[in-house]
């Protein structure tokens, strides 16, 4: 069954589940990151380029940083990718991933625009991920929190656990994709430095959804802080360009990836 009817059900329906959304594994090996290193070379003459956003985004790398729907995996240009953002830090608006990799119309069919993924950032080493996305998916708590205090003031600690990815994916969403099974010890961190525990992304899903839909443990603690499913809130999704979530700090790029 295709995702794009799979997340149209599961919104309509209470008793199904939500569905899976796993990220691309990642590259640990020379040769995989060798093999990143030639798609970021790829040129307009080798496969084309998407006609999305007007992201300068070879259809060779599109497939390696967005869909794999036999796979039921996204990348970076799906879910948790750096944001295009002004010199102000402030979130631009525009179309979804599109489910062929390659042009509209979005495969999110809940919402068709959100915050996209900012081409420009993306790096061998990051593949569009932010680094806090990077750090929570490697499952190390102990650097994620060393992160968290590095953005500042207690404000810009709070807004990096809070910080918009691609997909509208939060921190906390990004816990679903973490690895190991068991994301509790990096919920309770994100949950001490203010992260909304009912955050929606695009999909108007929850970190809770996300938990359950990759069956990641971690929600037990999420509902003792007052977290509910997507589809217990009201409908609609927040102002992705309201001030809150204007970021200019540490944790969204740069540094050490994993």
């Amino acid at each position: 069954m295709a995702l794009k009817r799979r997340e149209e059900d599961w919104r309509t329906d209470r008793r199904k589940t939500p569905p899976k959304y796993k990220t691309y594994p990642t590259p640990s090996r020379d040769s995989d990151k060798r093999m990143m290193a030639r798609f970021l070379a790829l040129t307009a003459t080798e496969g084309g380029l998407m006609k999305w956003n007007k992201e300068p985004v070879p259809f060779l790398v599109a497939l390696q940083i967005g869909w794999n729907l036999p796979m039921d995996v996204v990348g970076a240009g799906v879910y948790g990718g750096i944001v295009k953002r002004d010199s102000n830090g402030k979130i631009i608006i525009g179309d979804e991933w599109p489910e062929d990799n390659r042009a509209p119309p979005a495969h999110n069919p809940v919402h068709s625009t959100g915050p996209y993924l900012d081409f420009s950032k993306l790096t061998q080493e990051s593949r569009g991920y932010t680094k806090i996305a990077t750090v929570i998916m490697a499952g190390k708590v102990a650097k994620l929190e060393a992160l968290l205090e590095s953005a500042g003031s207690e404000q810009e600690r709070r807004t990096l656990a809070n910080l918009v990815m691609s997909g509208g994916a939060r921190p906390l969403h990004m816990c679903g994709m973490s690895r190991g099974g068991d994301s509790t010890e990096l919920i309770r961190t994100l949950i001490k430095y203010g992260a909304d525990v009912n955050a929606k992304d695009n999909y108007e899903m929850t970190p809770m959804d996300r938990l359950a839909s990759n069956s990641v443990t971690g929600n037990e603690l999420l509902r003792g802080h007052g977290a509910v499913p997507g589809r217990r809130l009201p409908r609609g999704v927040p102002d992705w360009t309201a001030d809150e979530f204007d970021y200019t700090g540490p944790g969204e790029t740069g540094g050490e990836y994993f």
